[in-house]
């Protein structure tokens, strides 16, 4: 899961939803009729990824699926599929005590039960109809920019945390949403500034820690390695009954690829913490950093341990197909690159698994198979040279000249 997906969680509950079928583990690769190629450069001289992924832009996370989206579906889904949810009993409860005693308070605590409910739609209408009641209120305001930030509606929210702060300069929801803004824009520096910020005016508050974590992985994005490893120390030091300070420790050991620390560090989580709601994600973490430092047995140990505990994880199919690339398992990687796509159709990395696909097919000399894929592509990314690169090197390989047959003594 993202920084920004953990970051937006405003509900207290996240029950599961459902996610596409991968394809299945034994499914064998696509055949092709086209011999292997007689000549090793022609496997060997592979199309080269970059060596540094460059992270999604904004507009790539808001193309992705919102399959893993905490925070529910989009704006009029469920009116598309015409279904109906009924009401939780806590909501109805709610609306009955405040049909006997309407006040802002009260509406606030409706819209936050809705918004457990996944019910951002009817949290939204429900706050903004309570706003024309009680204009003043501005615990209602900040909730209406969490339900904004929720459905990703970011000028929206930004407006409705503003207005909250000009009438208390100093609350904390509306803040911490600022903040996370920052990070949504990937404006490092005024994320920092704004995580700082809810620190100096709550020092106390409950989520302190977190905000502290918070401020070192802004650290972390900015380069500041020895910075944010002093206050990631500071904070576990401060909060030992918190996972916050582990978490952030292990955070600046894998930014600083420092592989080996990284794997004792969120081993040191799970050991500690292992009922944490973030668990799961702790031990993608550690199966990362376990194929980063080249433990390939301890890694996928951990990746099939997540898949029986959620088969739809994307995470744990592309540690997969990363390390059956690295042992030279070609179908395998190809499968597990397959499984990501299954999963994921328009995820920011789907043009890499595709790409990658492509390659894996060419190296086992399967052509026309990798011809379909780059041609994939290059239909679907029409902008990226990938998929152009990809053909014309399917080109190259079919326009040179076959070797004669030798000649009998």
């Amino acid at each position: 899961m993202s920084l920004w997906k953990k970051l937006l969680k405003i509900g207290r509950t996240e029950p599961a939803k459902p996610e596409p079928q991968p394809t299945a583990e034994a499914t064998p690769s696509a055949a092709s009729s086209d011999p292997a190629p007689t000549d090793p450069s022609e496997t060997d001289a592979l199309i080269q990824e970059p060596e540094t992924e460059a992270e999604p832009t904004a507009v790539e996370e808001e193309a992705e699926d919102t399959v893993e989206d905490p925070t529910g579906p989009r704006p009029g889904a469920t009116a598309q599929r015409g279904a109906k949810t009924r009401e939780s009993d806590a909501v109805l409860a709610q609306r009955e005590v405040l049909r006997r005693s309407p006040d802002a308070a009260g509406f606030a605590q409706l819209a936050r039960l809705l918004i457990e409910d996944k019910a951002l739609q009817t949290a939204l209408a429900e706050t903004v109809r309570s706003l024309t009641q009680y204009p003043d209120s501005t615990e209602l305001l900040a909730l209406k920019g969490d339900i904004h930030l929720g459905i990703k509606q970011w000028a929206e929210a930004e407006t409705a945390f503003r207005q909250a702060l000009a009438q208390a300069p100093e609350w904390p929801a509306a803040l911490r949403g600022l903040a996370l803004l920052a990070e949504k824009a990937k404006d490092w520096e005024q994320a920092l500034v704004r995580w700082q910020t809810c620190q100096q005016y709550h020092p106390d508050h409950p989520d302190a820690a977190d905000w502290r974590a918070a401020e070192v992985r802004a650290l972390i994005r900015l380069g500041r390695h020895e910075t944010a490893e002093t206050l990631a120390t500071e904070l576990a030091a401060s909060h030992p009954e918190r996972a916050a300070g582990p978490v952030a420790l292990a955070q600046t050991a894998a930014a600083r690829q420092d592989w080996e620390a990284a794997i004792q560090r969120w081993q040191t989580c799970l050991e500690r913490f292992p009922d944490h709601g973030d668990a799961a994600d702790w031990r993608v973490e550690l199966a990362a950093a376990l194929v980063q430092a080249g433990h390939h047995g301890a890694a996928k140990q951990h990746y099939r341990t997540l898949l029986d505990q959620n088969s739809h994880l994307l995470d744990a199919y592309e540690g997969l197909a990363t390390i059956a690339e690295a042992q030279d398992q070609a179908d395998k990687a190809i499968d597990r690159y397959q499984d990501c796509l299954a999963l994921r159709p328009k995820h920011p990395k789907a043009k890499r698994w595709r790409f990658k696909i492509g390659n894996l097919l060419m190296k086992l000399g399967k052509l026309e198979a990798a011809e379909c894929e780059f041609q994939a592509l290059a239909d679907q990314y029409p902008g990226e040279a990938l998929g152009e690169k990809g053909l014309q090197r399917i080109a190259k390989l079919r326009s040179r000249p076959t070797k004669p047959a030798a000649k009998a003594e």
